[in-house]
């Protein structure tokens, strides 16, 4: 029998009901939602994400905890998220019949079974990791990941039973934010830009037009970049092949297709022929891994007429 989680599961529920009608910007929104669950499941680290509905991509983060490096952390959970074979993908999750599951359901207890498990919570000293996908019908528009650190105990099936019960409200939230963000948003220019970023992704410089559509791009809360997640994880596919991936159902598909949705700019990165650096924030060995390298790349905007073809 589920134990319940007492009033103020309800008082959360229903706050977050009122909250997906608000037609709060998607970020807001979820930091919003993230206040009322954190009252109900406590966890010590989270990613609320926005996703593109037809790729599931990341378009938007808002981050908690992760320590003192979140935005560094955040691109590993990426690299995992997009790379490496593993257990409770977002893309998974989003096709379960009730989005959530936890790290520990999946893997039937044996979390070493993870690569996401072994490399990146065996560092940050994670115990338990749960995740869901918010949707409304079969349509995906975000997800959560939560997790806890060694010493405390997995999410419980009452946890699990009220994220599951929110899930749709705030996919509700998110699509009506996307809706009225794309409804009240300036046509623009149908032109590209540029964006050119140093070895270290930091920006080197910008064309006029690049501003346009980065302002166009929510950016993320709590993970300190300069640029919004995707631009920096975004590879052509070809780079995605020649390193190994571009078989994997996780490699990133043909860059022409990873802004679908009307006007949302398609972000393309290519990497120049300088002398490549390891990517920081990985272990040097981790079983089963392989070494990765990022280099000195340039970042193109596409305009959503160039997209959509």
């Amino acid at each position: 029998m589920v134990k319940p989680l007492g009033t103020s599961a309800v008082i959360a529920h229903e706050a977050i009901h009122r909250l997906s009608v608000s037609g709060l910007a998607p970020l807001a929104f979820l930091k919003e939602v993230a206040a009322r669950v954190g009252s109900v499941v406590r966890y010590d680290a989270g990613a609320w994400l926005t996703l593109d509905p037809a790729t599931l991509l990341q378009t938007g983060a808002f981050i908690q905890g992760l320590g003192q490096s979140p935005g560094e952390v955040h691109l590993r959970y990426v690299d995992n998220e997009l790379l490496a074979p593993d257990f409770t993908k977002l893309t998974d999750v989003a096709r379960l019949s009730r989005p959530v599951i936890t790290l520990g359901d999946a893997t039937d207890g044996d979390l070493c079974r993870s690569v996401r498990h072994r490399t990146i919570h065996a560092d940050l000293g994670v115990a338990h990791e749960l995740r869901t996908a918010f949707r409304t019908g079969e349509t995906t528009w975000g997800a959560l990941c939560v997790s806890r650190e060694e010493g405390q105990p997995d999410f419980s099936d009452a946890e699990k039973d009220f994220i599951a019960d929110i899930s749709q409200h705030v996919g509700h939230g998110l699509r009506l934010a996307l809706l009225l963000e794309t409804a009240t948003r300036d046509q623009g220019r149908d032109v590209p830009g540029i964006i050119v970023l140093g070895p270290d992704d930091t920006v080197e410089s910008t064309t006029p037009e690049a501003e346009e559509w980065l302002d166009q791009i929510p950016r993320d809360k709590g993970a300190s970049f300069q640029l919004p997640t995707i631009i920096p994880h975004r590879r052509p596919t070809g780079e995605s092949s020649r390193s190994g991936h571009g078989n994997h159902p996780g490699a990133i598909p043909d860059p022409t297709r990873i802004w679908p949705l009307a006007a949302r700019p398609s972000i393309t990165a290519t990497p120049h022929a300088r002398p490549s650096r390891a990517h920081r924030g990985y272990p040097r060995a981790c079983p089963g891994g392989r070494a990765r390298t990022h280099h000195h790349r340039t970042v193109r905007a596409l305009s959503p007429r160039a997209a959509s073809h």
